[in-house]
């Protein structure tokens, strides 16, 4: 199975206290069989960094653990897509849904690419989710 990932879904693993914890930890464990490859754009490596220095800074996690979960997750093989291959609509599906260019980046490669969104984003998922069927809440993960 080929799925986008976004990386609030990815966090979630690694966030016990987090509505989508064991949704998201089984979505690595398909993707360690071989089971699932992940698709995203490439500023994930950078959301994915600025979240865990946050969730450092609230006193989530001390900077060692941030910095292990910021490799692991940098480290996974999924295949990243640059802005230019979406870059035509991204400002136009961020004003029509009033999402975040980070947001749309995820939903413009799953719609280009043909396959499901996984997102740990509730309120972005509420926000596409009646018009882009193709989008996963991280709970509803079969």
């Amino acid at each position: 199975m080929q799925i986008v990932i976004d990386a609030s879904a990815l966090l979630k693993a690694y966030f016990p206290d987090e509505e989508g914890f064991e949704k998201a930890k089984e979505v690595l464990f398909l993707y360690s069989l071989g089971e699932l490859d992940m698709f995203a754009p490439s500023l994930i490596d950078y959301e994915i960094s600025n979240a865990v220095f946050v969730a450092y800074k609230r006193k989530r996690l001390d900077f060692d653990e941030a910095k292990e979960i910021q490799q692991k997750i940098l480290n996974l093989d999924i295949e990243r897509y640059d802005l230019n291959f979406f870059k035509e609509n991204l400002l136009d599906v961020c004003k029509r849904f009033n999402i975040s260019v980070y947001d749309a980046s995820y939903l413009l490669l799953a719609d280009k690419l043909g396959i499901k969104l996984i997102t740990g984003d509730k309120r972005f998922f509420n926000a596409v989710k009646t018009e882009f069927k193709n989008v996963i809440w991280i709970e509803d993960f079969k």
